[in-house]
């Protein structure tokens, strides 16, 4: 099957087409008996199927896809296709021109992510911990997929993330991923940027054991004397201290700001919008408490106790205090002075076990740690356990001043 120049009419097989060959110039022939299918020869050898139409009075070309990659019978199924669309009266090459656009425009992960920060994380939702989004979404996610269009992302994909940071033994780091991307997927959904969320169906990463770490008295003394030589460095020593002796919640202490404490009246109020469960939380702070926040440095221009080492008027990141315990040099430290790996989370529980074991109440206790309480009353007695919570605290603080001077005896 020769040409050259003009297009003609052939019997088209494989081995006939195998047997085409480059001229000076581009040559077509066109499939007898099937109109609209040609092959294309182009001076470099490229074989290239076309499909040759009108529509509307105007003539139309589309290309295919290249022999012998595309074969014969695939070529007259894509032709098939788009003569479907041609008889219901749809310019085939029209919507594809189309579906090109909507695919270059289709924002990628990356695209997708910042969005999501921008506009819910940060914005609709106002979420406390979008620091932490986004530094997942940095950690795991973008790496993998950020130039993906978000569309092409499947089920498969997320699976094999959450298996990779699985793999290394990141069990809370996979859980917490996967309620990043499933939020990010599903709010795309919701604005119609995505018809749908590769993580429906896909199984949530088990939950970690529930920790029970409660330092012992002896660890607690430990901890406090070796702090500030262990390497954390001061402002992680603070916050350490400072979930020590209140109690409360690390993402509350890394958060406050100077603004919620009352030093004169011995009060720190954390607000709602802080707050785990919503309400403002008022924390009696105790002789040594007020030690550990007179002893912190206040940084000009900034509201926050912790600031951010590298970003003006922001709290240091969430999970920076963890880190700094799981460097190399504290952790030998710490581990020369008999102090077991412990989280800061862990001193917030072991503070709530001493003072059980100093008589303070169940009933106290959760309003230290500003338990929910979802009773009618709660509305309303919202100052009620003020004496009971400052009394608590105090003993407390008396109890590790104890036990230091002990320790130092």
């Amino acid at each position: 099957m020769r040409a050259s120049g003009a297009r003609r009419a052939a019997n088209f097989t494989a081995l006939a087409l195998q047997k085409l060959t480059p001229a000076a110039r581009p040559y077509e022939l066109t499939e007898a008996g099937r109109q609209g299918l040609r092959i294309r020869v182009f001076p470099t050898g490229i074989k290239s199927w076309q499909f040759v139409y009108r529509h509307a009075g105007k003539l139309h070309r589309i290309a295919l896809g290249q022999f012998p990659a595309m074969g014969l019978k695939e070529a007259r199924e894509e032709l098939g296709k788009r003569r479907a669309l041609l008889n219901r009266g749809v310019n085939p090459a029209l919507l594809e021109r189309e579906v090109k656009r909507a695919q270059r425009e289709a924002p990628t992960v990356r695209e997708l992510a910042e969005d999501y920060l921008e506009r819910y994380a940060k914005g609709e939702r106002a979420k406390r911990s979008w620091r932490e989004d986004e530094r997942i979404l940095n950690k795991d996610v973008l790496p993998r997929w950020g130039e993906m269009k978000a569309k092409d992302v499947r089920r498969l994909d997320v699976v094999a993330l959450l298996d990779e940071i699985g793999d290394r033994g990141a069990q809370v780091m996979a859980r917490n991923t996967f309620a990043v991307v499933r939020k990010m997927f599903t709010w795309a959904v919701s604005r119609g940027v995505l018809e749908a969320s590769p993580c429906f169906g896909v199984k949530a990463p088990p939950a970690a054991p529930a920790r029970e770490r409660v330092l012992k008295a002896s660890e607690v003394c430990a901890l406090w004397r070796h702090l500030d030589d262990c390497g954390v460095g001061p402002a992680h020593a603070g916050v350490l201290r400072l979930i020590l002796v209140t109690a409360q919640r690390k993402g509350e202490v890394i958060g406050a700001e100077w603004s919620e404490f009352d030093l004169k009246s011995r009060w720190w109020t954390i607000p709602g919008a802080k707050a785990k469960n919503g309400k403002a939380h008022r924390v009696p702070l105790s002789p040594l408490a007020l030690e550990v926040l007179q002893a912190l440095p206040r940084v000009e221009g900034c509201r926050f106790l912790f600031p951010h080492r590298h970003a003006d008027d922001q709290h240091m990141l969430m999970t920076s205090t963890d880190h700094a315990l799981r460097r190399a040099e504290s952790r030998a430290v710490l581990a020369k002075a008999k102090v077991g790996e412990f989280t800061p989370h862990d001193l917030r529980r072991t503070a709530a076990s001493h003072m059980a074991s100093l008589g303070v109440s169940r009933d106290v206790l959760a309003r230290v740690l500003n338990h929910a309480d979802r009773s009618v009353t709660a509305v309303y007695d919202r100052h009620s356990y003020d004496r009971e919570k400052r009394a608590a605290l105090k003993r407390w603080s008396d109890e590790l001043r104890r036990l230091l001077k002990r320790a130092n005896a």
